[in-house]
């Protein structure tokens, strides 16, 4: 599988499995000396490039490979800081995640006896179910709800991008969006909900 490109968003924190933990110096003609490191980002091998001071907040920690540790970008004044910390213990990564919300709603079950002998569909509330809160079973009952709710902020974000263009199609004008517009939106809307229900 071929490597990908993550650059770090401002005020989204990345995981990050280190590959390498001593960047590759590279000069870039638009941001001058930056840093390449090899990564695991949500399961996937990335690569990243840094500025020295992101370079630095990673040296601070001295991470050993294979070691998660989790890099944040924010911006002071006019310049950009990053900070870096160890999260090693699967825990503490967990305890990150949001917990699900209190009920689901269960799966359709088709059932006979409709009008004109019909299959109808009915939805129940499923119960709420205990949270596994120990060993490797900790994440699994939340990722799906995780997932839900980060794939519905991506989707407001799409829908919002294709209202604007229309919307500026009908004044005459022409946006055009990427992928990343796509992403960086709506994760800066489930970030904001994140926030907002703690």
């Amino acid at each position: 599988m071929q490597r990908q490109k993550i650059a770090p968003i401002v005020d989204v924190p990345l995981l990050l499995e280190m590959e390498t933990v001593f960047g590759q110096e590279c000069n870039s003609k638009f941001n001058g000396v930056e840093y390449r490191f090899n990564v695991i980002h949500q399961g996937n091998p990335c690569f990243i490039y840094l500025p020295e001071s992101g370079r630095d907040a990673l040296a601070s920690l001295r991470p050993d490979v294979g070691e998660t540790v989790e890099l944040l970008k924010q911006k002071k004044g006019t310049a950009f800081v990053y900070r870096a910390q160890r999260l090693s213990d699967a825990q503490e990564i967990h305890a990150r995640l949001p917990s699900p919300p209190p009920a689901a709603i269960a799966p359709v079950e088709p059932r006979a006896n409709g009008a004109n002998g019909a299959n109808v569909r009915t939805i129940a509330p499923r119960a709420p179910q205990p949270p596994a809160t120990t060993g490797a079973n900790a994440l699994a009952p939340q990722l799906p709800t995780v997932a839900m709710r980060l794939a519905s902020c991506l989707c407001a974000s799409l829908d919002a991008w294709e209202e604007t263009r229309a919307y500026a199609a009908r004044k005459g004008a022409t946006l055009d969006y990427t992928s990343e517009d796509v992403r960086a939106t709506g994760l800066t809307v489930y970030i904001s909900q994140e926030k907002n229900a703690r």
